[in-house]
């Protein structure tokens, strides 16, 4: 019987935003939104919330096709969309890293060569992967017109020489629109948070974990450390999403310090006003983001465990400060004015 119904519901939700598509196709200010994510990743989650929000500031209805259903349904999408400019979800699966995400783009391009496509913020990163990047390239030069967001200096200025066929914007990403004041929760706690990948772009150890942790201990005995993700084990209605990051960011704003090697989580410690330790990961974007929020000193990259170990002697010895904001506004005017133009 569950399995039943778990059916029903997915076949309902298809018929949804089918018909969503449909009518959203018929309407003005409407923006059709390809690939957001239905799974518990709540950094995708995020990006997808913020991309409402950007869109609804403008004055536009977001229509959505979630990722599962792109690949499968490519040919009916196309005929509900006509030539209706496309937009694709933003976050960091350009390349080699998340190979299922970059083929469903890649499946966009091909389909949609003749519309306008918009892709929102992202991370690029072929790695050494030459043919798969040869194979972007050819799908770009047979489209009429990409624009190519990118979240980071690093994407920006490498892939700038290598994708030349689509225009690329430098723009911040996606959740960082959001206002941090929105999330603020004051409320005194003594916790140290960990937030940590445990996926193919972690390069932290187990071992270097154990001891930041133990550094952390030193520095405040009493000091409450607790483990946490921003990976939930389930499906998400888009519905959900406002609340899922709002708790998140919530359980970050009660912390003294956030340890963290994932970009939302840094992202979300940044919204949630806490100091923040930043870890590398395997590739560029977590650094890249970080440049452009490192003007607020309480959010800082570590280099190396001396750095760590100051860090946390400087944030656990002061008194709580206020949220610093950074007005980030005027970043996404590109991105803006191509949006609005007709």
């Amino acid at each position: 019987m569950k399995h039943l119904i778990d059916f029903l519901k997915i076949r309902f939700l298809f018929f949804g935003i089918v018909s969503k598509v449909f009518w959203g196709c018929r309407r003005k200010k409407t923006v059709i939104l390809m690939g957001t994510p239905l799974h518990g990743n709540l950094g995708d989650q995020a990006i997808a919330y913020s991309e409402y929000v950007f869109f609804q500031k403008l004055g536009y209805r977001t229509v959505e096709v979630p990722s599962p259903y792109v690949s499968k349904c490519i040919k009916l999408w196309k005929i509900l969309i006509g030539s209706r400019r496309v937009y694709v979800h933003g976050g960091g699966f350009i390349g080699n890293l998340w190979p299922r995400e970059h083929n469903m783009l890649l499946q966009i391009l091909h389909a949609f060569s003749e519309n306008e496509i918009i892709i929102l913020p992202q991370t690029i990163d072929f790695g050494d992967n030459d043919s798969l990047l040869a194979e972007f390239n050819s799908a770009l030069r047979r489209c009429r017109d990409v624009v190519i967001c990118v979240r980071e200096k690093f994407s920006y200025q490498k892939y700038c020489k290598k994708l030349t066929t689509a225009t690329m914007l430098l723009i911040p990403d996606m959740v960082l629109f959001l206002d941090p004041l929105q999330f603020k929760i004051k409320k005194d706690s003594n916790k140290a948070i960990f937030c940590m990948r445990s996926d193919k772009e972690k390069m932290i150890s187990d071992n270097d974990i154990k001891d930041f942790i133990q550094n952390v201990c030193l520095l405040s005995p009493d000091m409450e450390i607790i483990q946490t993700d921003t990976i939930q084990n389930i499906i998400v209605n888009p519905a959900k999403r406002k609340k899922l990051v709002g708790d998140k960011i919530e359980e970050f704003s009660k912390a003294n310090l956030l340890i963290t090697d994932r970009l939302h989580g840094m992202v979300f410690g940044y919204l949630a006003g806490v100091p923040v330790a930043v870890l590398s990961n395997i590739n560029h974007k977590v650094s890249g983001v970080y440049d452009w929020i490192k003007e607020n000193t309480r959010i800082r990259m570590m280099n190396s465990t001396k750095e760590f170990g100051d860090f946390c002697q400087e944030i656990l010895s002061e008194e709580k400060e206020e949220c610093f904001c950074i007005d980030f506004k005027g970043k996404y005017q590109p991105l803006i004015e191509i949006v609005e133009k007709i």
